[in-house]
């Protein structure tokens, strides 16, 4: 694959930086994918076509609509499981330039337009159980592109941000200035008079002190059931499996307030419209 006449074709302008496949990462998320998908295809019309087997034996009619629900379920979810098993093993590396992105997966490479990109999400865990980070880039087009089977998947997210935000920030910009709501996904938005976090904390502009990110717990399990038996159960299962997933702080003269970063995307497109919108009240005030 001609990468770089690709990338004149689209106009995409220099080559930035490459970022690698982690060949690891993709075979692990393939096989388990695919296994899973399988296993639940299998064991779905196994269990179906017995139960099925039952109903008709003994004449029950809601035995063998639940077999028929069984075997319909096992498809569903197992085809799709197994299918995104083969399509994970097609990515490939990604290749930033000035306009854009390309990625090398097979059989056909997928481009995507700096200015076409809606919103950029990530997610930064750590524990035992988890993946530590995950992240997409989503198009006005309505095409999403997903990053964590790369080596450095934070590093692109922050290099894409970074690229896009001069296609983001003067509309959004404008839109604030004309006295519009700016949302950063449903828990994080930029009124007229503050910044309104959780839906329930209006930070005043003034009052606003800085950004920054820490790492908070997330429970796996809320309840184990009922009574002591349960609360143990509940208590050894979180102490188990909890991981811990960034936050971004909101710091003001009051306090502080925080959203988990999974829920706010754009982030590089919010601390630069705090600095930009922090250098204006400074500016009218003197």
């Amino acid at each position: 694959m001609d990468v770089k006449a690709l990338a004149e074709s689209y106009k995409l302008g220099e080559l930035i930086k490459e970022f690698a496949i982690d060949k690891k990462k993709l075979n692990e998320n393939s096989s388990n994918s695919s296994t899973t998908g399988i296993t639940l295809l299998i064991l779905g019309a196994i269990t179906g076509l017995a139960v099925i087997y039952a109903g008709f034996a003994n004449g029950d009619s809601g035995s063998r609509n639940l077999g028929m629900g069984l075997i319909v379920v096992s498809l569903a979810i197992g085809i799709p499981l197994t299918l995104q098993g083969r399509n994970v093993r097609r990515a490939g590396n990604v290749h930033v330039f000035e306009r854009g992105l390309l990625e090398t997966c097979r059989p056909t490479p997928k481009v995507l337009e700096f200015s076409d990109v809606y919103s950029i999400w990530q997610e930064i865990k750590k524990g035992v159980l988890e993946n530590p980070y995950d992240g997409r880039i989503e198009a006005h087009s309505g095409e999403v592109f997903r990053f964590k089977l790369l080596k450095d998947p934070a590093g692109l997210a922050e290099l894409v941000q970074q690229q896009v935000l001069p296609f983001q920030l003067p509309a959004t910009l404008e839109a604030w200035q004309a006295g519009e709501t700016v949302k950063f996904g449903d828990w994080v938005s930029l009124t007229p008079e503050g910044i309104n976090v959780n839906r329930k904390t209006l930070i005043p502009y003034d009052d606003f002190e800085r950004l920054d990110f820490k790492m908070v717990a997330e429970k796996a399990a809320s309840s184990g059931g009922g009574g002591i038996e349960g609360a143990i159960a509940a208590a050894a299962i979180n102490v188990a499996l909890s991981s811990k997933v960034r936050a971004v702080v909101f710091h003001y003269s009051g306090g502080e307030a925080s959203v988990k970063e999974r829920f706010i995307p754009n982030l590089t497109l919010l601390q630069t419209m705090l600095k930009k919108i922090q250098e204006s009240r400074a500016q009218n005030q003197s």
